[in-house]
C-alpha cells in the first residue's frame, strides 16, 4: 500500500505558507494596505500655510500655531472648534486622524477630531471623536445646537494620561461602518452615519482647557 502521508503533509505546509503570505492566518483581512491609501490633505503645523483661524476671538478664546503645533485655548465652559473644507468622497472609505495633548484646564471636557459639519456658518451640526484627560471617550453629534452622545463616555486604557505623550486618535469609514482608533487600537465600532457634502474636518475643544493637535491626516481610498 502507498504512503501518502508525506504527500498530504507537503500540501497542508504549502496551505500554511499561502496563509501566512496573504495575511488572512488568524485575523481578518485588511480591506486595503496603508500604501493604497490616498492622501488628499495632510499637516504637520510647521507654519500656517493652510490659514487655519488664529489669534484671540471676543469671547476670549485663542488659537495659534506654535512650535510645530497648533494651539487651542479655550477659558470658556463652551466649546470652540476650527475645520478646513477637506473634499472627501463619503461614498468610499477614507480615514482622519491627528495627535493631540492636552496642556492644561479641566481634565473631565473632551476634545479631539470634528467632521461632518454643515458648513462654517452653522457650527451647532457636526460629528466629533473625542477623548479627555482622565482617559475617556466618546463619539457624538451636535444638531441645531443640541448635543447627542452616539457611544457614551467609555473608558480607554489605550489613552495616555502622561501630560507629555501625545494621543494618536482616528476615525475610518469601512463600508457601512465607521471604526474609532486611539494610539493604533480599535476601541470602537458604529454604523457610518451620511453627511453629505459637508465636509468641514477639525479639531474641537469644549470646556475650559488648553490642547495642542498636530499630524492631521486626510486619507481616501
Amino acid at each position: 500500500m502507498k504512503n501518502y502521508i508525506p504527500f498530504f503533509s507537503a500540501l497542508f505546509l504549502l496551505a500554511l505558507l499561502w496563509l501566512a503570505d496573504n495575511d488572512c492566518f488568524g485575523q481578518d483581512l485588511p480591506m486595503k494596505n496603508d500604501e493604497q491609501q490616498i492622501v488628499i490633505f495632510q499637516d504637520d503645523f510647521s507654519n500656517n500655510k493652510n490659514k487655519w483661524k488664529v489669534g484671540v476671538e471676543m469671547n476670549g478664546w485663542s488659537a495659534n500655531v506654535e512650535n510645530g503645533k497648533y494651539v487651542i485655548d479655550n477659558p470658556s465652559y463652551e466649546f470652540m472648534q476650527t475645520q478646513k473644507s477637506i473634499p472627501i468622497d463619503i461614498s468610499m472609505n477614507f480615514a482622519i486622524e491627528c495627535s493631540a495633548l492636552w496642556l492644561s484646564g479641566n481634565q473631565n471636557d473632551d476634545f479631539g477630531i470634528t467632521f461632518g459639519q454643515f458648513g462654517r456658518s452653522d457650527v451647532n451640526n457636526f460629528f466629533d471623536f473625542t477623548i479627555n484627560a482622565n482617559g475617556y471617550f466618546r463619539y457624538g453629534r451636535g444638531i441645531k445646537g443640541n448635543y447627542k452622545e452616539l457611544i457614551p463616555w467609555a473608558r480607554c486604557l489605550q489613552i495616555n494620561l502622561v501630560s507629555t505623550i501625545e494621543n494618536k486618535i482616528k476615525i475610518k469609514k469601512i463600508n457601512s461602518n465607521i471604526v474609532f482608533y486611539i494610539n493604533d487600537e480599535k476601541v470602537a465600532i458604529y454604523n457610518f452615519d451620511d453627511f453629505g457634502v459637508n465636509n468641514e474636518i477639525g479639531f474641537i475643544v469644549k470646556g475650559k482647557q488648553k490642547v495642542q493637535f498636530d499630524n492631521l491626516i486626510v486619507t481616501q481610498e
